[in-house]
């Protein structure tokens, strides 16, 4: 046999340029950093949008310069922004914008009144301003403080509804990990996706899913998370048999949401006392004027 060794060198070349031209045409393998970027891993602040006007951008850029400030960054929500995905840099931003709309106002109606000839009996004072846009500033606070409140109320739900799947799933035997991923892989809610990005960063981590579940509900103030994760903590570490333990909870998350629903009823109903109170006194005004009329008339 005669071997040629021109013929060895181009087949190894061509050889080398195949499997490189195959490696080049197949998808990059993603770095952990990449992969653990693209899940729930909360940040205190995130950069400020370019795209947003110019008003917006320079009220975020004053919440940037206002979170350095340890005197106002020690007194934001922070487990309250962190259950919203909020930054404290675009909630000072805010904060900032609605100061200025609550200052401007003011002198807005005055300048109004002025132009429409109508001269006002007093000048608007710098302190009404300020006030009003205090009072502007703090009800964007107090609006975030009612939605965390309610998003932590749909979280009762959405535990509710991963507890009963993990006892549907805990029925046909399979391991507390498994169970965990497969009752979380449901539902498109806000709380569902949060779990599901905590138990995916826990995988790529390699921590437990328990003490990721655990952790998500001490850092947003969910402790109604800490149930599952314990369960699924003692399924997992001891091998133990949770699912009374696992129905329980749903009993008690069930009445805690009942009571919920009976506490918002008892809102919404003293909230009816008075608008009802007033249409009942103007009535009685109504009718009674004039009466009261045709006596002093007398």
């Amino acid at each position: 046999m005669i071997i040629s060794v021109p013929a060895m060198v181009g087949g190894a070349v061509a050889v080398l340029g195949a499997g490189m031209t195959v490696r080049a045409l197949m998808p990059a393998r993603p770095s952990v950093d990449a992969l653990l970027k693209t899940t729930r891993s909360p940040a205190p602040h995130t950069a400020i949008d370019t795209s947003a006007g110019r008003f917006e951008a320079f009220t975020d850029k004053m919440g940037d310069r206002l979170v350095a400030t340890p005197t106002v960054a020690s007194r934001l929500p922070v487990t309250d922004l962190r259950l919203l995905e909020m930054s404290p840099a675009k909630l000072l931003g805010r904060c900032a914008r609605m100061a200025v709309v609550g200052m401007l106002l003011p002198q807005l109606f005055m300048l109004l009144l002025t132009l429409g000839g109508k001269r006002p009996p007093l000048p608007v004072p710098v302190v009404l301003a300020l006030a009003v846009g205090g009072f502007f500033a703090f009800k964007c606070l107090d609006d975030v403080r009612d939605d965390a409140k309610k998003l932590r109320e749909e979280y009762r739900y959405t535990i509710v509804s991963l507890l009963e799947r993990l006892i549907l799933i805990r029925s046909a035997n399979a391991s507390a990990g498994e169970s965990l991923l497969r009752a979380a892989s449901v539902g498109d809610t806000t709380p569902a996706l949060q779990i599901r990005e905590a138990l995916e960063h826990a995988r790529l981590t390699g921590t437990t899913y328990w003490s990721a579940l655990a952790d998500l509900g001490r850092q947003i103030g969910v402790e109604d998370l800490a149930r599952p994760a314990r369960a699924m903590a003692l399924a997992g570490e001891e091998k133990a048999a949770v699912t009374r333990t696992l129905e329980n909870q749903v009993d008690l998350l069930n009445a805690a949401v009942q009571g919920d629903r009976e506490t918002r009823a008892n809102q919404a109903t003293e909230q009816m006392d008075l608008p009802a109170l007033t249409v009942g006194l103007s009535l009685v005004v109504f009718c009674a004027l004039p009466a009261f009329i045709k006596i002093l008339n007398l």
